[in-house]
C-alpha cells in the first residue's frame, strides 16, 4: 500500500509475476486529514526501518513501524501514513526504538501532508 497521487488515500500496487504492474487506485478520496512521516536515521539504520511512530489525536493513539527493504516482486512505502479523521490538532508524536523512545510534545505538524 502507497499513496500513490498523495492525495490523503492508500492505493495499493500489486506486480504478478509474468505479467504486468497493477495499480488499483483509491478514488473515494481521503475523508477527514491525514498525515505522513518519511523518516530517516542519523547514523545507522539511515531508512528508520522498524521504528515506532505513535501519534495522538482528538484523545486517540495510532502506531505504526516504518517499512522498509522488500524482496522479489515485493517492497513498500517507506512512509508512516495516519488517518486523522476530523482531528484538527495532532496532540503529540512519538518515534523511536523501544529503548530510546523521544517524545515531542510541541511538534504539530500540518495536516494533509508528508513531514
Amino acid at each position: 500500500m502507497l499513496d500513490f497521487d498523495g492525495c490523503g488515500d492508500l492505493d495499493l500496487l500489486l506486480t504478478v509475476i509474468d505479467g504486468g504492474v497493477v495499480l488499483l487506485r483509491n478514488q473515494r478520496g481521503a475523508e477527514g486529514g491525514w498525515i505522513g512521516f518519511r523518516l530517516a536515521g542519523t547514523s545507522s539504520n539511515r531508512s528508520a526501518t522498524g521504528t515506532r511512530v505513535t501519534l495522538r489525536a482528538r484523545g486517540r493513539e495510532q502506531m505504526w513501524y516504518a517499512q522498509g527493504g522488500g524482496s522479489f516482486l515485493w517492497g513498500c512505502d517507506p512512509r508512516v501514513h495516519f488517518g486523522l479523521g476530523g482531528a484538527e490538532k495532532i496532540e503529540s508524536v512519538t518515534w523511536g526504538g523501544r529503548q530510546d523512545g523521544r517524545r515531542s510534545s510541541s511538534f504539530s505538524p500540518r495536516a494533509g501532508s508528508t513531514s
